[in-house]
């Protein structure tokens, strides 16, 4: 989701939209197909049952991922904006899919700390990564219109580890 991202990325600061069409476009589809196939329903919402955190914990896979994980929520999120963005610049109807996508898939995971990197797992010590907060950068997925993410966003900066 992220080279796709910036694919997307490349396309609105040149306007090359042969690019979109000559393979970007294919490429991004196959991303999100991806990610939809690995989301579950759970009460409703769409959930990625399991995914990492990038480079949280090291090689001990075990620690590293967990339901949820608020990179991989801000990745599919941007995919499935930046699709259904190129869609339109192709004459394209937007899958269905994408719109449910955004609907259904939380924005961030939430803990009593803040934005979590996935369910039950705060940042546990200072990191040069800051993968949970992927939805302010570089995804640029969350509203701070929205008073509830500027809290989360608040709460964990507030702690220390951001």
């Amino acid at each position: 989701a992220w080279v796709a991202a910036l694919m997307m990325r490349y396309v609105r600061y040149s306007g090359d939209v042969a690019f979109l069409r000559d393979g970007a476009y294919d490429f991004m589809r196959g991303a999100m197909r991806v990610y939809r196939a690995l989301m579950e329903e759970r009460e409703g919402r769409l959930s990625i049952p399991m995914g990492p955190s990038p480079e949280w914990c090291g090689d001990d896979v075990r620690k590293s991922v967990g339901r949820d994980p608020s990179f991989q929520l801000a990745a599919a999120r941007r995919l499935a904006m930046d699709l259904t963005a190129a869609a339109r610049l192709l004459g394209e109807r937007p899958d269905p899919m994408w719109a449910d996508v955004l609907a259904r898939l939380p924005a961030y995971t939430l803990g009593p700390g803040g934005i979590q990197l996935f369910v039950g797992q705060d940042l546990a010590a200072s990191h040069r990564h800051h993968s949970h907060l992927a939805g302010i950068y570089p995804f640029d997925t969350l509203d701070y219109g929205d008073a509830s993410v500027r809290k989360a966003a608040e709460e964990r900066r507030r702690r220390g580890l951001a």
